[in-house]
């Protein structure tokens, strides 16, 4: 991750689309082990047009480990 320009904060730079609800703990199952790359540094989550998890079925599931505030942006 490229050091922050301006800003003392250990804070890391903001994803967007699906990368802030993979880095604020949502998972899949493969070959029956979870997969996941939760980051505590990350508080809440902005998630912009973040296209749908592929060839997942129980979306809750999924999402079920995400334990931070979420701001969904969307539009057709």
């Amino acid at each position: 991750m490229p050091p922050s320009t301006g800003n003392a904060s250990s804070r890391p730079a903001t994803p967007t689309g699906r990368t802030p609800l993979i880095l604020t703990g949502a998972q899949v199952i493969r070959d029956g082990k979870p997969i996941g790359y939760r980051d505590t540094r990350f508080t809440a989550s902005i998630v912009i047009s973040a296209p749908p998890f592929y060839g997942e079925t129980d979306l809750a599931a999924v999402l079920a480990s995400v334990e931070v505030p979420t701001l969904h942006v969307t539009t057709t």
